[in-house]
């Protein structure tokens, strides 16, 4: 009888793992995937509704509150999106999980920023009363005062002054290196949830700030203690009497005093890498930036507390997820090139 011609595997792509397999094969491991049915299940999923939402309700704040948007700001945004979406049209890129993942929350990560900043500016603009007295008052009744803490890091030499700065400014580069850590590094089910995670606390933080707008303790101390106000802060002001009425994408600040965002970006972040190669200098790095949140960003010590507890609820709420089981996949016979490989979609625990 003669031997008939073996089948072709198929064309190849990349896996998780970085080996080279059959493209079928990945068909098969992403009809496993438990998410795949379940949208909201999804970290990733669930962050681009997120975003959705909070576009839609920058569109109608915009729409009738007569706002103004920077052209210019928009232009340079949609440039990014279209340089970093461009490799997805190619199926070369598409394919590798790696990179696509990566790219995917990358392109998500700059809508949602924008989207956020602008949400945050349309609440505050609002203006409803002030509530630093009361946050002082809250930081009194667990026995910590601002101004003693403000004294104690003057004290400091100014190495370790410079060092709490530099942790206190590491946030936006820390997330863009969670990022390419996570997402290049094959561990494509923690970066997705890091980017739930981030996205639903962010959101949280901007809808909690709104009914309990606060100036900050450099601006409700200033007078008693000589302090100026500072500098990148003018737009809260200019938001709440109505001389700001233009959101800039490029030149917005960040504003929000309770809850606050940074402290619970330092747990966020710490967690997203825990586990890891670079876990014990995202420790370190993250626990500086908590040391540094109340004085150097003119938070009240609740403002931190509050920012902590939300950070920790979406971590109980979305954990690291199990590392699935490694199934083998029994090639077929007669076919030559499907060679058993492990689904590798997990991380390690």
């Amino acid at each position: 009888m003669p031997h008939l011609p073996r089948p072709s595997p198929g064309p190849l792509a990349r896996g998780p793992s970085g080996r080279v397999v059959p493209r079928a094969t990945l068909r098969r491991q992403a009809a496993n995937d438990p998410f795949a049915a379940a949208p909201l299940a999804e970290p990733l999923r669930l962050a681009a509704l997120l975003t959705a939402l909070t576009l839609a309700a920058d569109a109608i704040g915009i729409v009738l509150g007569h706002w103004h948007l920077a052209g210019r700001d928009l232009a340079v945004l949609a440039l990014a999106l279209a340089a970093l979406g461009a490799p997805l049209l190619l199926p070369r890129y598409r394919h590798d999980a790696r990179i696509a993942v990566t790219l995917r929350c990358a392109l998500l990560l700059l809508v949602f920023q924008a989207a956020a900043a602008c949400l945050s500016y349309l609440l505050i603009a609002l203006a409803p009363p002030l509530t630093d007295a009361r946050l002082v008052a809250w930081d009194a009744s667990i026995g910590l005062d601002w101004r003693v803490l403000r004294a104690r890091q003057a004290a400091l030499p100014a190495w370790m002054g410079g060092t709490l700065q530099a942790a206190y400014d590491s946030g936006l580069p820390q997330i863009l290196a969670v990022v390419l850590i996570l997402g290049l590094g094959g561990h494509g089910d923690r970066l997705r949830g890091f980017m739930g995670r981030y996205v639903a606390v962010t959101l949280a933080v901007i809808l909690l700030s709104a009914p309990i707008p606060a100036a900050g303790a450099f601006k409700h101390f200033g007078p008693e203690l000589g302090l100026a106000a500072p500098a990148d802060q003018w737009h809260f002001e200019a938001l709440r009497d109505g001389r700001l009425r233009t959101l800039a994408l490029a030149s917005m600040q960040g504003l929000i005093s309770m809850p606050s965002l940074h402290a619970a970006m330092a747990v966020l972040l710490a967690h997203a890498l825990w586990r890891t190669r670079w876990a014990a200098p995202a420790i370190a790095l993250n626990a500086l930036m908590l040391a540094a949140t109340p004085v150097l960003g003119g938070h009240y010590v609740v403002d931190v507390l509050a920012g902590v507890a939300i950070a920790l609820l979406a971590i109980a709420a979305m954990p690291h997820p199990a590392p699935p089981p490694h199934r083998a996949v029994t090639p077929r016979p007669g076919r030559r090139g499907d060679t058993p490989i492990h689904d590798q979609t997990g991380s390690p625990p």
